[in-house]
């Protein structure tokens, strides 16, 4: 699972093996080159009547919601240019 929030971001060479969440400010390119992910990933479920989802996640996700497994010992920062 590959989520990419940001207007900037340049892949050039990924081993996805789970889930990356890909964020950044809007003043900076990101290049993901090289990178290997290794992770439990996210999980998904379908939402029941009865789940305490919030209304906006019934709308947008429906009929699924993610369960995610990614710690944040997985996570890197790394800086633009």
């Amino acid at each position: 699972m590959l989520y990419i929030n940001h207007a900037d971001v340049q892949v050039r060479s990924l081993d996805l093996r789970g889930a990356l969440v890909v964020e950044g400010q809007q003043d900076v390119d990101i290049t993901i080159d090289g990178l290997q992910v290794d992770n439990a990933g996210w999980q998904w479920h379908a939402l029941q009547d009865a789940d305490n989802s919030e209304e906006h996640q019934k709308i947008r996700c429906a009929p699924l919601q993610a369960l995610r497994h990614v710690t944040d010992a997985g996570c890197a920062v790394c800086s633009g240019d």
